[in-house]
């Protein structure tokens, strides 16, 4: 994991910058126009733009292993490969996502009223559902990833290897639209069904900015199948890499 730490630091590096750069900038016209608001929306956008992370950076440290070809050399298994990758991304993800999770309380206590829209434990819940759904994601990734090198080796694949991968991605959601439809597998969910305070909604223009907390309904079997969907999608993955995909 320590090859994948140390791959993965210039994408770390990249993207503290842009947040840094980002926050100074808020916080100059902060200071011009003596109103906090501007950097408690630009912190609680990087925090929603975390969502995106996780995945970038596996895209990103794929890409590179595929140009060097050393892991079709690696006597470990492919999962191992994989675990160690997604590990050291969640680790980077966790402390840039909890970085600015800080920087957005500090902003939102001093942005006035902005923080009776609010508090610290929504925004915290908010975080953890934007890290939750990088997670899911980012078994996809891995799929898709392998999925496209794995299909390099079929000469009719290799031509329309997006347009495969667009299909199987709507194939897959028609899929799970008809599964939900199932009488049965609809009971289930709504007899699992929990409700939370703490979705976070919002709007704004040039004139005004309106935040609020609603309450909401989450069925803990959609999210069994959250669940089972990521390690199912994790294995495949492994499993076309096992076969030592050329990129």
């Amino acid at each position: 994991m320590k090859k994948d730490l140390k791959l993965g630091l210039p994408f770390l590096y990249t993207i503290l910058l842009i947040m840094g750069l980002g926050m100074v900038t808020a916080i100059g016209f902060a200071g011009y126009y003596q109103s906090f608001v501007l950097v408690a929306i630009l912190a609680i956008s990087l925090c929603f733009a975390h969502l995106f992370f996780l995945p970038a950076f596996l895209l990103t440290s794929l890409n590179i292993e595929g140009k060097t070809q050393l892991w079709l050399h690696n006597p470990n298994s492919s999962i191992k490969l994989l675990l160690s990758k997604w590990i050291a991304g969640f680790l980077y993800s966790l402390g840039s996502l909890s970085l600015i999770f800080i920087v957005a309380v500090i902003s939102i206590v001093n942005a006035g009223d902005f923080q009776l829209a609010f508090n610290q434990s929504d925004l915290f819940f908010m975080c953890l559902v934007i890290l939750g759904m990088s997670i899911y994601f980012s078994s996809w990734i891995f799929f898709y990833w392998a999925l496209y090198h794995s299909m390099k080796r079929i000469a009719w694949m290799n031509k329309i290897r997006w347009l495969l991968l667009i299909l199987i991605w709507n194939g897959w959601n028609v899929a799970v639209y008809w599964f939900n439809r199932i009488p049965i597998i609809d009971a289930l969910k709504r007899k699992s069904v929990i409700s939370v305070d703490h979705t976070f909604t919002f709007e704004g223009n040039q004139h005004l900015f309106q935040a609020s907390i609603e309450r909401t309904d989450i069925s803990i079997f959609t999210l069994l199948g959250y669940f089972i969907t990521f390690i199912a999608v994790f294995l495949a993955a492994s499993w076309l890499l096992e076969k030592k995909v050329e990129v």
